[in-house]
């Protein structure tokens, strides 16, 4: 199967949508680190995301602390772990 991967960034992406297809069939909440949420994958409702590093890929992002006001005023519920 050919799935046009061509980076680590893509073949983290296809990874976390599969593990994350998985888990809408069955009874678990979903924990994503933040690079998950920073590659764009479709999260479903109820995932916790885990800020785990100081700043983030994403260049909105000056700080830990602007992601995690980011993901949780989306609704996310939020693990912040040291960064």
């Amino acid at each position: 199967i050919d799935n046009n991967i061509n980076s680590s960034v893509g073949l983290h992406t296809f990874y976390a949508d599969r593990i994350l297809n998985i888990t809408r069939n069955i009874d678990v909440t979903p924990i994503v680190w933040q690079d998950v949420w920073d590659e764009k994958v479709e999260l479903p409702p109820g995932t916790v995301i885990q800020v785990w590093k100081d700043s983030s890929d994403n260049s909105a992002f000056g700080s830990w602390a602007a992601y995690l006001n980011q993901a949780a005023n989306e609704g996310y519920n939020v693990i912040l772990s040291s960064p």
